[in-house]
């Protein structure tokens, strides 16, 4: 925050410094663990859910874009450990909203409610499909 602030941002600075819940009462300061890892684990969950419906062979390129997301992903950890914490539970908001659209998107009963078209990669059981990929990639 700059030095000469109007009264505006000396309120705003205020409703954040007190407007917290939990373990993070100040959304000034950052969250050095719990948040931070909860965002890179939902963008993580992001990546492996896009890969695991994925059908196919995947080409080079969409194994190196994979990866780099992946670490991305990791990369967020600390990142989100160093900025105030309003601005890393926005980013896990945003994450977990795109998470949870991303499995809703995938069920051939919403996408014909909201008459998004079935193409060549929509698979017809996409939750059992995902759960199989699961039990395979967790051994269970």
């Amino acid at each position: 925050m700059l030095v000469s602030l109007s009264q505006f941002a000396e309120l705003k600075k205020l409703e954040l410094s007190v407007g917290g819940i939990a373990w993070f009462p100040d959304l000034t300061i950052p969250d050095s663990f719990v948040i931070p890892i909860m965002l890179g684990l939902t963008n993580l969950a992001i990546v492996e859910v896009q890969t695991m419906m994925r059908k196919g062979d995947r080409t080079r390129l969409q194994r190196y874009a994979t990866n780099f997301f992946r670490g991305f992903s990791i990369f967020m950890i600390p990142v989100a450990a160093c900025v105030p914490s309003c601005l890393t539970l926005y980013w896990l908001t945003s994450s977990a909203y795109g998470l949870a659209q991303n499995l809703t998107v995938m069920s051939p009963r919403v996408r014909r409610l909201f008459g998004i078209p079935s193409t060549s990669s929509t698979h017809p059981h996409p939750y059992a499909h995902l759960a199989q990929q699961l039990r395979s990639r967790f051994r269970l």
